[in-house]
């Protein structure tokens, strides 16, 4: 991932919501669906957000009872369950690499699988504790929940919206990223944009083709928070934690402390740091198509509800500074050390040669360790 300009965070506006989009009609319908079977899990996400078609929520729906996190560390008792609500274009495959870390080193089962390959949607409740790190609205996951035993903390990720969907959008339309074999960008994009004007409109065509502005709102909502539309702060505060991305650092030391981890447990390398070219370059102009079209995106007060939380726990641990600080120099020397196991994101993965602990996830795993025990 890359890390936008922190100063996009004040882009506030108002919580209500509208979009702008078109019917697909029912050749692309059926082609998208096509995709969405054959896609990997992110793959199936962006296409689903492309659907028209998306099942109409259910007013009578209730947030289930499940045993929540209340304090434990990750070494506590029996141990803890970690569901990471893996969000789109957040930095969340780094995240989910480093859930699948923390797992690995602490006794957590899942660290090397996923949990909703071939269309199986059930969360593993037979092998507590349990690392659950896929792509998965909380809507869809969350009445499994109850199933679990062991106390499950609640994690995501969030970003600032204009910088996610033009992410998002720069994902779709670039076939080297690590989308399945059977990928093709979509019809409405093609062919593909060779100007600067050409790479305009394609983003308003893309655009124009969302079925809502509230991405990260509608994502990691319980199906309770949507019927009742809840306020973004209210949504943020389901979880037990929330990253983000543009504080990255500063909230992996909150976790850090939340969970009782180390510094190596939370060694990272970035995950699909792919450049991308925009024909002329990315400029203001464009960033402000994405601004107009995200105007009363609920996304920007549930990013700035996130980052007050984050200023408030911060507040709450007195060295905070000194970890910090500690963590990143750490991370830079490991990052120095265990570069060459990077992911780009580009098509196929060799995710054994690259250390990873799951398809494109927790890369340099090995190479982190070592190098961590070294500096000791």
């Amino acid at each position: 991932f890359s890390s936008p300009s922190a100063s996009l965070l004040s882009s506030s506006s108002s919580s209500s919501s509208s979009s702008s989009a078109f019917d697909l009609g029912e050749e692309a319908t059926e082609r998208m669906k096509k995709q969405y079977e054959q896609g990997n899990s992110l793959e199936r996400m962006v296409l689903e957000s492309l659907s028209t078609s998306l099942a109409p929520l259910s007013s009578s729906s209730s947030l289930s009872e499940w045993h929540r996190w209340s304090g434990e560390t990750i070494d506590d008792g029996n141990g803890i369950n970690i569901l990471f609500v893996k969000t789109i274009k957040t930095g969340s495959t780094t995240i989910a690499g480093l859930c699948r870390r923390i797992a690995s080193r602490h006794g957590m089962n899942g660290a090397f699988t996923g949990y909703n390959h071939d269309g199986i949607t059930e969360i593993d409740h037979k092998h507590e504790p349990y690392v659950y790190a896929d792509h998965m609205m909380f809507k869809e996951s969350e009445p499994n929940l109850s199933k679990l035993d062991h106390p499950t903390f609640l994690l995501t990720s969030l970003r600032d919206p204009v910088s996610r969907m033009i992410s998002e959008f720069q994902y779709v339309m670039d076939p080297r990223e690590s989308h399945s074999k059977e990928y093709q960008v979509p019809s409405e994009l093609l062919p593909m944009p060779e100007t600067a004007e050409d790479w305009k409109s394609r983003l308003v065509t893309y655009l124009n083709m969302q079925t809502s502005i509230d991405m990260q709102y509608d994502y990691i909502s319980s199906q309770k928070a949507r019927d009742k539309e809840w306020s973004p702060a209210a949504v943020v505060k389901l979880y037990d934690h929330v990253n983000v991305l543009e504080r990255f650092d500063e909230s992996m030391v909150v976790l850090k402390n939340l969970l009782g981890l180390s510094n190596s447990d939370l060694l990272y390398l970035r995950s699909k740091s792919n450049e991308y070219e925009w024909g002329g370059g990315y400029n203001e102009e464009m960033k402000q198509i994405v601004v107009q079209h995200l105007h009363g995106s609920k996304d920007y007060d549930l990013v700035n509800a996130a980052s007050e939380w984050l200023d408030e726990r911060i507040s709450n641990i007195p060295d905070f500074d000194e970890q910090l600080r500690a963590y990143q120099e750490l991370l830079a020397s490991a990052t120095r050390q265990c570069g060459q196991y990077i992911m780009t994101g580009a098509y196929p993965m060799d995710s054994d040669g690259m250390q990873c602990l799951y398809e494109d996830q927790g890369c340099g795993d090995a190479c982190l360790t070592e190098h961590a025990d070294g500096a000791r």
